[in-house]
């Protein structure tokens, strides 16, 4: 008896979940992964405050929350039962708890973490449930889930708890609705509409899912603007769409400002402008994509190709293709580029990509090409494993310092374990630069302390240029022994490079203070980073003093 299509896609989901959260502690305890803190401190924000509207309470979410609240209510039981249980077994106060919570919350991005893996795994379910309702075939619906489960922008975002797994199922489930065979054409709409206006209310990118919706309502079912004008079901899924856009932003209202054109100004950089800047940002996903995982883009490209030579797919296919381009246009005419913004079309990807895929006779061949794409996701979850830069360098000072030697530390998003001594000789060089952790730290008793402890001047939210400017004196004059300095930091706060000492220990990782070379964060600088450098994080040198 032969292996049926239910124990094959059994297998490949089961594969997208391994895949998925192999390394999901990954730079814990420290919150190194951008975006993710606003899900969780909004989700202790409200338990704190009692609400579920952020509106209502902007002192305490402001500059802390800056996404809709969908996510957060998503993430608001599992967190509530988390931290249920865990206070229970800690049998402490409630005020040492809290201060337990902010020296390690390990326990709450795990949790995060791990739903978002479930949320990405469902989307290559979904994918799957999409293929079959357009190919009507388990060969091109079963690739189309395989090569969503192996792309690595997926597979790397699947680790994080950010909004952009979600989003990406929001879509993936409108495909799936649209294409539903079964349902009537106004269920497939109001459906759809519902499914954008909750991704709405997890972040306001999802609006862009909109012209998809419109596209497939003109070129695949090719209703006319008149006839759907005398339609009742068309009024009442506009009707809907702007009452499900309206209730997040009456949630939390004050969120708007992140979508001001101020912020976005911000983010714009240099960017190029005008008609050139207009198809270079093509240019510009399509690079990163080229670089970090050519076979993917290739084989969906070629899947558009051959889906639009197809009489019986032609429609969709220039659906797909016409919504891409108008998805990266909106990105760029009213917000900025960012290489992970491509992330939300990769339902689209995988659909093309496992169709061409299904259309390669050579099984060994096509072996070949999911290997490719298997390699660097392996690689990926292998340098999750052997963690960031900041925590190895937290296991070697624990390992090789002794606790009477004091050290300065400057990374980005980074501290050692400090003592009270410490953190108080840092609030008096800049108070604003203290956190929650240190404030734990300084006020808990030290039977809950991390051992062993240094004295360490965690400087990484210190802004005072002045203080940088006169940094190597001031540790010389207050006997500090180790200086550990990212690299990448190095200018950028005026830093002296000519310390008085020599670099004992060197832990390899990028060195450009930019975004796009954190892995974390997008595509990170693609292939030749993810295997010609040994470490995700930051460069770290660990310099001893003279």
């Amino acid at each position: 008896m032969g292996i049926g299509e239910k124990q094959i896609l059994f297998a490949i989901l089961a594969l997208a979940f391994l895949v998925r959260i192999v390394g999901l502690d990954y730079g814990l305890p420290l919150t190194v992964v951008g975006d993710e803190p606003p899900f969780v401190i909004g989700a202790l924000t409200m338990m704190q405050e009692k609400t579920l509207i952020p509106g209502l309470h902007p002192e305490a979410f402001l500059d802390k929350v800056y996404f809709p609240p969908y996510f957060i209510y998503i993430l608001l039981i599992p967190l509530a039962l988390v931290m249920g249980i865990w206070y229970l077994l800690a049998g402490v106060s409630f005020e040492i708890f809290q201060n337990l919570v902010a020296l390690d919350p390990t326990p709450l991005y795990l949790t995060v973490r791990f739903i978002v893996a479930v949320l990405g795994t469902l989307t290559v379910w979904i994918v799957y449930k999409a293929a079959r309702n357009i190919f009507q075939e388990a060969k091109p619906a079963l690739l189309s889930a395989l090569v969503l489960a192996l792309a690595l922008l997926h597979v790397n975002f699947s680790h994080w708890g950010r909004h952009w797994i979600p989003i990406t199922l929001v879509f993936a489930t409108v495909i799936w609705l649209l294409t539903h065979p079964n349902l009537s054409i106004k269920k497939r709409y109001l459906l759809s509409t519902l499914a954008v206006g909750i991704g709405f209310g997890i972040n306001y990118q999802a609006i862009v899912i909109a012209p998809f919706i419109i596209l497939y309502f003109l070129l695949v079912d090719k209703i006319s603007l008149r006839e759907a004008l005398k339609t009742r079901w068309v009024w009442g899924s506009m009707f809907l769409f702007l009452i499900l856009l309206a209730i997040p932003i009456a949630l939390y209202p004050q969120n708007l400002q992140v979508i001001s054109p101020e912020n976005v100004t911000i983010y714009r950089g240099e960017e190029p402008t005008g008609v050139f800047g207009f198809f270079w940002s093509y240019w510009f996903y399509l690079r990163h994509m080229l670089f970090s995982e050519p076979v993917f883009i290739l084989a969906a490209i070629s899947g558009l190709l051959i889906l639009l030579r197809n009489l019986f797919t032609r429609r969709l296919a220039a659906t797909f293709a016409l919504y891409s381009l108008v998805y990266v246009a909106i990105f760029y005419l009213v917000f900025h580029l960012q290489g992970r913004y491509i992330l939300l079309l990769y339902p689209i990807f995988a659909l093309s990509a496992g169709y061409a895929m299904s259309k390669i006779r050579s099984k060994i061949l096509v072996g070949a090409i999911l290997l490719l794409m298997l390699v660097p996701v392996l690689r990926f979850d292998q340098l999750l494993v052997r963690n960031d830069t900041r925590i190895q360098v937290r296991d070697w000072v624990s390992e090789r310092l002794q606790v009477s030697e004091k050290i300065a530390y400057l990374a980005r998003l980074a501290r050692l374990p400090s003592t009270p001594v410490a953190i108080a000789e840092l609030e008096s060089i800049e108070s604003s630069a203290l956190r929650k952790v240190d404030l734990a730290e300084r006020d808990l008793p030290q039977e809950f302390l991390p051992e062993p402890r240094h004295h360490t001047l965690n400087l990484a939210n210190v802004e005072d240029e002045a203080f940088f400017l006169g940094l190597r004196e001031y540790l010389e004059e207050n006997d500090y022994k180790y200086f550990i300095l990212s690299p990448e930091l190095v200018g950028r706060q005026r830093i002296n490079p000519k310390f008085h000492g020599v670099t004992v220990e060197y832990f390899e990782g990028y060195v450009a203070r930019d975004d796009d070379n954190d892995m974390t964060n997008g595509f990170g600088g693609g292939l030749p980073a993810l295997f010609g450098l040994p470490n995700f994080g930051p460069a770290l040198d660990v310099i001893k003093l003279y």
